[in-house]
């Protein structure tokens, strides 16, 4: 089945235009699934019907996977197998009646205006490190994006004039977002003052926040620099990325931002994604 698993990659890819994460939880989701079928003497598709389908299930349940896990599993299977299915590879859907369990959301964890504010002045602008933290910092609260579409971010994507900035998302979906004002000013001290010095001679091939060595920004990186601020401001929670993103959007939804547009902005495919903020209001 290895052979029909890469080919899977590259439809994913090329013809459903997922992201690499994506990508790579859907391939280990299905390479499990495989070797766990293989330890039941199954090595060819063909072989593959709903029982044993229903059996792999089973075994995460007993395995104490989270309803989540399961449920991400089940939707990797029925995408891998009704590929299969209408490339030929078998004559009959095994994974087509599989449920997927009730996933119960988790309320999304916010942080309050007071520890933004502390968060937002924690960086030293005096150097050049403060300043692109600064710009980063104020990009996520001022657009909610991901911390991917942050540090994948080009200088080529920043309207200045326009105030605006272009965000890749998933399956290489643009949007474009304003930017407050302020964010504008931190954005261009870091583009005038900052960058520059930071990359020195290396090539920056247009991305726009760069490492202390000249090189693109991990996610790593600025996780770390995220809890370094976080302490230094004295804020008790340990903050995330993501509980910015979900902050700015429960921020904009007090402010009294449109529930459509505010979908728009954070790259929302369903707008039932954008309408649990509500209940934080």
């Amino acid at each position: 089945m290895e052979k029909l698993l890469n080919d899977f990659d590259i439809y994913i890819d090329k013809e459903l235009g997922k992201s690499l994460n994506t990508r790579l939880s859907y391939m280990r989701d299905l390479r499990q699934a495989v070797s766990w079928l293989q330890e039941q003497g199954i090595s060819h598709i063909s072989q593959v019907g709903s029982s044993e389908l229903t059996g792999y299930i089973e075994h995460l349940k007993e395995e104490n996977k989270s309803p989540s896990t399961v449920s991400r599993n089940i939707a990797s299977l029925k995408l891998f197998f009704t590929f299969a299915f209408q490339k030929g590879h078998i004559f009959n859907n095994p994974a087509e009646g599989l449920k997927a369990p009730k996933v119960i959301r988790k309320t999304p964890k916010v942080v309050d205006d007071g520890d933004i504010s502390k968060l937002l002045d924690a960086p030293d602008v005096s150097t050049l490190r403060g300043i692109r933290d600064k710009a980063m910092l104020d990009l996520l609260m001022s657009t909610g994006m991901r911390v991917s579409e942050l540090i994948g971010l080009h200088r080529s994507d920043i309207n200045f004039r326009k105030k605006t900035v272009r965000i890749t998302g998933s399956g290489d979906r643009e949007r474009k977002v304003p930017v407050d004002a302020r964010t504008i000013g931190s954005l261009q001290d870091y583009d005038l003052i900052a960058r520059n010095q930071l990359i020195g001679s290396k090539e920056d091939g247009d991305i726009f926040f760069v490492s202390c060595q000249g090189e693109q920004m991990t996610r790593q990186g600025f996780w770390k620099n995220l809890r370094k601020y976080g302490k230094e401001a004295g804020i008790e929670q340990e903050i995330t990325p993501h509980m910015l993103r979900h902050s700015f959007a429960v921020y904009s939804l007090r402010k009294g931002e449109d529930i459509h547009v505010l979908q728009s902005i954070m790259g929302h495919s369903d707008i039932a994604s954008t309408n649990e903020y509500n209940a934080l209001l």
